[in-house]
């Protein structure tokens, strides 16, 4: 049995052993299937001899619901390759999860039991494809809580940092997911197909005692960088999320559709599979970039910022007047000071402290089994229910944009202990400058629900162009005119 692979075009030694610059490497693709899978035709002794060609120290059968391809691959493969023996389990809910190392069936369907099962059996919980929709554990129409996310990392022993057929954006996020919560991942291939084989995998610097746990570097063919259009995403999301309750004949006509036209899959290539990732040890989170701005967007970049900061400057003194006529309305109709100063999460997560115009009182009303937003609802003055709904009181935050700390368009600043609470995904939203406006404020302000806000803040950072802050300037104008959506946010943003 060869102890590397030579696919990274690495030659082997005179002893049979191969190597890779002078190092022996072991290379393992933690997810293929073989026929035994309903949506697979890859014979087991094709994959076999693909997993062998391909230079693999180990292939890891994951079939749907059955160890039998696995079985059958071990038999077949004595003394040329390693397998290791899994199994695709479908749950319930639609999720699937990768049991490795099985020696039987797993027959629970339920996440916790099914991973109680996997583990008796002394094999590890995979989560494959986390974000992928209809199947992932995390996928974006299932909206999972920040609680409910550390539950499902707390039961799996290892994560799929890429897919070898999932999208470059689900694959950015699993990178990012494994990176920041500094969890164990691997790599698979997910191959249907006996050419697939060997086309992601994991190399272990040394012989691999502890899957995902040692020394290990990812490989995989370069994906191009596409997202995928926020209408065409949510129409989608919106179909998986209801899938289960559709007839069984437009499912079947949506996979065969799916099947024909490779719908939402990578571009698959003859390239071959290069070094992409080198992951550290397990339980230490790493600093990464949250949203990867390409190259040809820096220079829109760098004029959205020369834009913001003449359009602040013009703009303070333009209001300078109103400002001070604003100033003493706001010091006659209530006692306290006329700006108001909080810390709000920035860029990248660093806290400033944002200016408005102070809308409510200073003291806080005693109002018996009042809840927080009833408290803060009877605070706003009759000056600051003007201000709100014409967004006067934000003015003073141009300040902030002449400051660097913010931007004339972009997700709302939000509070350090919200900030706290994001998922890996939600984080994405502080990937550019919080702006005075955005795409969630021109599409319902304080009426949309919070989930609703971090969905569109983060489709603006994917999709942001200065085309698009155009296209926000004009509707803000809209919204301002006809106030909608300026009543209090349905999270506090005390001001006292």
């Amino acid at each position: 049995m060869t102890e590397a692979g030579t696919g990274d075009g690495s030659r082997s030694g005179e002893d049979g052993v191969a190597t890779s610059a002078g190092d022996a490497t072991w290379h393992i693709d933690y997810h293929v299937h073989t026929a035994c899978s309903s949506d697979s035709t890859a014979s087991v002794a094709s994959v076999v001899d693909a997993a062998v060609a391909a230079g693999l120290y180990a292939i890891c059968v994951t079939d749907h619901d059955t160890i039998a391809g696995g079985q059958e691959a071990a038999r077949i493969a004595a003394g040329r390759i390693a397998v290791i023996i899994g199994s695709e389990v479908s749950l319930d809910d639609g999720s699937q999860i990768l049991g490795i190392g099985l020696h039987a069936d797993v027959v629970s369907r339920e996440l916790e039991a099914a991973a109680v099962e996997i583990h008796a059996q002394g094999g590890l919980v995979l989560m494959p494809h986390p974000f992928r929709r209809g199947s992932g554990l995390l996928r974006p129409e299932v909206r999972r809580t920040p609680a409910q996310v550390d539950r499902i990392l707390g039961l799996v022993d290892l994560v799929e940092a890429h897919n070898g057929r999932d999208t470059w954006e689900n694959n950015e996020r699993s990178r990012r997911l494994v990176l920041e919560r500094g969890l164990a991942g691997v790599a698979g291939s997910d191959a249907h197909r006996a050419d697939e084989v060997g086309r992601t995998f994991v190399a272990y610097a040394s012989a691999p005692g502890a899957h995902g746990r040692d020394a290990r570097v990812l490989w995989h063919p370069t994906q191009r960088e596409r997202r995928e259009s926020p209408v065409r995403r949510r129409i989608m999301e919106f179909y998986h999320a209801h899938e289960r309750q559709l007839p069984g004949a437009l499912r079947s006509a949506h996979r065969a559709l799916r099947r024909r036209t490779h719908a939402g899959g990578p571009r698959r290539t003859s390239t071959p599979p290069t070094e992409q990732l080198q992951l550290g040890e397990p339980g230490h989170p790493v600093p990464v970039p949250v949203v990867t701005v390409a190259q040809t967007l820096r220079l829109q970049l760098a004029l959205k910022r020369t834009l913001d900061v003449v359009a602040a400057a013009t703009g303070l003194l333009l209001v300078a007047p109103l400002l001070a006529g604003v100033g003493l309305l706001v010091r006659r109709d209530s006692a306290g000071p006329v700006l108001f100063r909080q810390e709000r999460a920035g860029r990248d997560g660093r806290i400033f402290r944002v200016l408005k115009i102070r809308t409510m009182t200073v003291e806080v009303p005693a109002i018996l089994g009042a809840s927080r937003a009833d408290l803060d609802a009877a605070r706003i003055t009759r000056v600051g229910r003007v201000l709100r709904r014409t967004g006067i009181d934000e003015l003073p935050q141009l300040v902030n944009v002449l400051r660097g700390e913010m931007s004339l368009i972009g997700p709302r600043p939000d509070l350090p202990h919200h900030v706290e609470r994001y998922d890996p995904v939600q984080r994405g939203r502080l990937a550019m400058r919080p702006g005075l406006t955005g795409w969630a404020q021109v599409h319902g302000r304080n009426e949309i629900t919070w989930n609703d806000r971090i969905e569109l803040d983060l489709a603006y950072v994917r999709d942001w162009s200065l085309r698009l802050d155009v296209r926000i300037i004009a509707l803000t104008l809209r919204v301002l005119v006809s106030g909608r959506g300026a009543g209090l946010a349905g999270v506090s943003q005390n001001d006292s």
